[in-house]
């Protein structure tokens, strides 16, 4: 996340949300494959992948049209690192940073490459501490201009994140032109949140009239595995190339939540409290296949081809509940089942080519 921070035409906001040229809603890509994230589970991913795993990144404002449909605002490709090196190789990774917290980013890439087959593996294991003090003083006016009433509101927000991330590939090569390949990734992140909040009302005096205290501590996990099985064939040594490549990825979440909030008098004493329980499990469970060629012509221009089916099944569950005297209620006003099947196929064309200082890409995707 701190990489692409730096990139250009990239903007994280403080939450984590991308945007790219200002525009919301871009699809990240990981070794060209969408990570089919929430922004925030996006966000904390992110985090815990290692800047030194990074191979390159690839911002894309007007994608081709191999990718999906879905990436209007565009696309940001992260490509991991992926040595080739005869024999063992491999790299180590050391991190820490202190400010008001400390955090610490640490990852290795290792290889090992011998006759016909090639290992390689990416690991990392990171904890991240970011904190936010909010201030808001609202001052409200009457049709007369004169002062209704003030809010005045702190909020205080500590958040710890704990990730780790693996991937383990083999590349078998069957002939000089022919590679068989598979590829096992998965991720762990943990993330306690807790926000204190202290609110103050007063009157057109500025006298205090009530006073909110609201504790929300929450605490998330969420993982990820996933297997690769492709196949590339070099039909020539200009470029030619046909490769396959199928998917399976599934996700799993949970969220353990409580807000707890406070009420109290101008004299401090205390009216009334409410704290509601949330429990939230989400799965998604992705299947994908496609096919791609590729065709260099002359004057570096390039067509392709392609196909795609994907099907995603989601699970996600909402349980909320009522706390009043230590006993837990059902919250049915909150509480909600939601089931999600989505099947996409695909097949795209495009063609691109440049010179001197003139780039040119066309390009058609049908989706259904």
């Amino acid at each position: 996340l701190d990489v692409l921070e730096k990139s250009p035409g990239v903007l994280v906001d403080v939450n984590g949300n991308i945007s790219l040229k200002g525009k919301q809603g871009v699809l990240i890509y990981i070794d060209d494959k969408p990570t089919y994230l929430a922004a925030p589970d996006l966000a904390n991913y992110l985090r815990s992948l290692s800047s030194g795993s990074i191979g390159s990144i690839e911002i894309m404002t007007t994608a081709p049209a191999k990718y999906d449909a879905a990436g209007n605002a565009g696309i940001i490709n992260i490509r991991l690192k992926r040595v080739k090196t005869t024999g063992f190789s491999g790299g180590v990774n050391l991190s820490y940073g202190q400010g008001k917290y400390s955090k610490s980013n640490n990852s290795a890439n290792l290889s090992y490459r011998l006759n016909k087959i090639n290992l390689f593996s990416n690991i990392s294991y990171n904890i991240g501490n970011f904190f936010q003090d909010l201030y808001i003083n609202r001052t409200y006016f009457n049709n007369s201009a004169q002062l209704s009433s003030a809010f005045n509101q702190n909020t205080y927000i500590k958040m710890q994140n704990e990730g780790a991330n693996a991937k383990l590939g083999m590349d078998y090569y069957l002939t000089k032109k022919s590679t068989l390949g598979l590829v096992l990734t998965g991720f762990s992140n943990k993330s306690n949140n807790h926000t204190a909040n202290q609110s103050v009302i007063s009157d057109q005096n500025l006298a205090v009239q009530n006073k909110v205290s609201a504790m929300s501590p929450m605490k998330r996990s969420f993982s990820n595995g996933s297997a690769n099985l492709n196949y590339t064939l070099k039909l020539d040594e200009k470029g030619k190339e046909l490769s396959f490549n199928s998917d399976y990825l599934q996700y799993g979440s949970e969220i353990n939540q409580s807000l707890l909030s406070s009420t109290y008098a101008p004299d401090g004493s205390f009216l009334s409290k409410s704290n509601l329980v949330s429990n939230l499990p989400a799965t998604i469970k992705i299947t994908t296949a496609k096919a791609d060629f590729t065709l260099p012509l002359k004057n570096k221009a390039k067509f392709e081809a392609g196909a795609k089916a994907s099907f995603i099944r989601t699970g996600n569950i909402a349980n909320f509940y009522d706390e009043e005297n230590n006993t837990l209620s059902p919250n049915y006003t909150f509480s909600n089942s939601f089931n999600y099947r989505e099947n996409i196929n695909a097949a795209y064309l495009n063609y691109n080519f440049s010179k001197n200082k003139l780039s040119v890409q066309t390009g058609f995707r049908l989706e259904n």
